[in-house]
């Protein structure tokens, strides 16, 4: 029994250590409910000289992120206009044009594994919707998290974000 809680533990270890090593160029996004090409190409242009960027795929089976515009998100909270869940987004339709980037950017970094951030009202992680803000080195490193993440991956994001 203490073999196999230590043998776990180093599994989960390595796991998690694999997670947060990886890093990639390129997030490949699905979109469902609206073209999303300019709203991409503000995100890459948001991000300025890094090499990361934003790429929309055809197919969901083929992406690291699913985006979802729609009318109701779902969410019990009145005033969210968006949330993640292990790399699915919804994005409510009256989400606030002039905010879509930093929405995106917030929920992106929600799905690799980053909290709010609640004294920082100039972050991006800032718990309510911002229509300005920059990203962090940290930020853009855990964003980099992302390209080619497996579903391993995403729950335990889903835990760090908790955490």
């Amino acid at each position: 029994m203490k073999r196999l809680l230590i043998c776990s533990i180093v599994v989960l270890g390595l796991t998690i250590g694999a997670y947060a090593s990886r890093a990639g160029d390129t997030i490949k996004i699905f979109v469902i409910g609206r073209d999303a090409r300019s709203l991409i190409s503000d995100f890459n242009a948001h991000l300025g000289d890094q090499s990361l960027r934003l790429e929309i795929v055809e197919s969901e089976s083929d992406a690291d992120v699913s985006v979802m515009f729609q009318d109701d998100i779902g969410n019990p909270n009145a005033d969210a206009v968006s949330h993640a869940y292990r790399g699915h987004i919804a994005i409510a339709n009256s989400a606030p044009e002039a905010a879509l980037t930093l929405i995106l950017a917030h929920e992106l970094l929600h799905c690799a594994g980053a909290g709010h951030e609640p004294e920082d009202t100039s972050s991006v992680m800032y718990v309510q919707t911002r229509t300005h803000g920059q990203l962090t080195e940290s930020q853009i490193r855990d964003l980099r998290r992302l390209s080619g993440i497996t579903w391993p991956e995403r729950i335990i994001a889903q835990v760090r974000a908790k955490f």
